[in-house]
C-alpha cells in the first residue's frame, strides 16, 4: 500500500512539474508574442494587453483600441494574426488575461535592457516609450512620425524627436 502511494505521489508530481513547464512555455510564447507587437507597432502595453477577440477579423487584422487620445493600431500581419487566433481567450474574448503589465516589463527589460539605457537620459523611461524613441529615430518627416507614433498630438512626436 505504501508503495501505490509512493507512486501516487510521483506521478502527481510529475505532472505538476509538467504543468508547470508548460505555464511558463505558454508564458514566454505570450510575453515574446506582445514584445514583438510592441517593437512593430509603437503602441502601449495595455493596449496590447487589452486585445479582445471581438477585434479580430479572422485571417485580416486584429485592430488594438488605442488609449490616451491615440489612434486605434491595425495590426494586418499574417505571422502576428495567425498566432492570435491559436490562442486562448477567458470568457470575456481577452487574449492576455493572465499577462500582468509587470511581467511584460521584467521579459522585456531583461532581453531589450539595451534600448532602455539609450533613453536613460530622457525623463519617461518606459518600455513603449524606448521602442518609439528607436523607431523614430532616423525618420524626419512628421506626418510619418505621427503615423509610426498613432499620436495626433504635434507636441507628443516632437517629444520624441529631441
Amino acid at each position: 500500500m505504501q508503495s501505490y502511494r509512493l507512486r501516487q505521489g510521483a506521478n502527481i508530481s510529475a505532472m505538476l512539474k509538467a504543468n508547470a513547464e508548460a505555464s511558463y512555455k505558454l508564458q514566454v510564447n505570450l510575453l515574446g508574442l506582445i514584445t514583438e507587437i510592441l517593437i512593430i507597432y509603437n503602441c502601449r502595453i495595455s493596449e496590447i494587453l487589452s486585445a479582445n477577440s471581438s477585434n479580430l477579423i479572422q485571417d485580416k487584422f486584429l485592430i488594438l483600441k488605442g488609449a490616451k487620445k491615440s489612434q486605434d493600431v491595425i495590426i494586418r500581419d499574417r505571422v502576428i494574426l495567425a498566432r492570435f487566433s491559436k490562442l486562448k481567450t477567458d470568457c470575456y474574448g481577452n487574449y492576455f488575461y493572465n499577462v500582468t503589465y509587470n511581467q511584460v516589463y521584467k521579459y522585456v527589460k531583461s532581453n531589450f535592457g539595451h534600448i532602455l539605457k539609450s533613453i536613460a537620459h530622457n525623463k519617461n523611461e518606459k518600455i513603449t516609450h524606448a521602442f518609439r524613441y528607436n523607431n523614430v529615430k532616423e525618420v524626419n518627416d512628421e506626418q510619418s512620425i505621427k503615423a509610426i507614433l498613432h499620436h495626433n498630438s504635434v507636441k507628443s512626436q516632437k517629444y520624441y524627436k529631441k
